[in-house]
């Protein structure tokens, strides 16, 4: 899984999002969610940033969203990944992929 953070307000849809002009690019979704309030609306942060959980079928699909998108400009908004969601084989996947240390 990945959850990606400041992620442009215009394009909180799941459909949208798990498509291959999206976060489809890296492997199959199974899952979209963007971070909702408990009334149901996406959750809104500054600069009209919201935050999504992705879900692939393979940990080696999800990393190589992370490090696709990590730090990547999305109309003028930078994207980060919250490494700490990440189960430990991810954490390992990116150790390896990376040669260093992911904090945990």
């Amino acid at each position: 899984m990945a959850y990606i953070i400041g992620l442009p307000i215009s394009l909180a849809d799941e459909d949208l999002l798990q498509r291959k002009d999206y976060f489809g690019r890296y492997g199959k979704v199974t899952k979209v969610s963007l971070s909702r309030t408990a009334g149901g609306t996406v959750q809104q942060f500054v600069n009209d940033t919201c935050s999504v959980y992705i879900t692939y079928s393979k940990e080696e699909e999800a990393v190589r969203c992370i490090q696709s998108v990590h730090g990547y400009v999305l109309d003028g908004r930078f994207l980060r990944q919250v490494h700490k969601l990440l189960s430990p084989v991810s954490l390992y996947y990116m150790y390896l992929i990376n040669n260093h240390s992911v904090d945990i």
